[in-house]
């Protein structure tokens, strides 16, 4: 498995069993990180031909949320909404979407393979709530690895 990251976060991600890592402020290029059957983009927000140039010629693009897209109408899931089934009616390679809804019930199952060890949780900070704004700021600013967890009373 390979992981486009920034530097800083190298530790925790190898830490998930992530073999080879770029750092995509020294490799912007994604036609310079060589060819991928599949390519999961889960925050980066590039275009989509841009990120079809790491893709093998019948591979896969998976785009997960809207991230730093941003957007006029739909704020970044246009991307998902529109430019992804047009693309796919011209590529060989295959470009999807993801998007979710939770409901309580899968959270509560989600926690119960959690406890029981069948998942692992990446929660690498956990503040108090009184903290919050400096926790939300740190995480626009990208600059949390992982998951950061507030918490209510003492």
């Amino acid at each position: 498995m390979t992981a486009v990251i920034s530097a800083r976060k190298s530790d925790f991600v190898r830490s998930l069993g992530v073999e080879r890592l770029i750092d995509y402020a020294r490799e912007s290029d994604p036609s310079r990180w060589g060819t991928f059957d599949v390519v999961i983009d889960t925050a980066d927000g590039r275009p989509l031909h841009v990120l079809r140039r790491a893709l093998t010629r019948c591979g896969t693009l998976v785009i997960v949320g809207a991230d730093g897209v941003g957007g006029p109408v739909f704020e970044g899931f246009d991307r998902q909404l529109f430019r992804v089934p047009l693309a796919n009616v011209v590529a060989s390679q295959r470009i999807a979407s993801v998007m979710q809804t939770e409901t309580g019930d899968d959270v509560a199952r989600v926690l119960g393979q959690v406890a029981e060890g069948s998942i692992a949780s990446a929660v690498t900070e956990v503040v108090p709530f009184a903290d919050a704004r400096a926790a939300l700021d740190r995480l626009a600013a990208k600059q949390v690895a992982g998951k950061l967890v507030l918490t209510l009373g003492r």
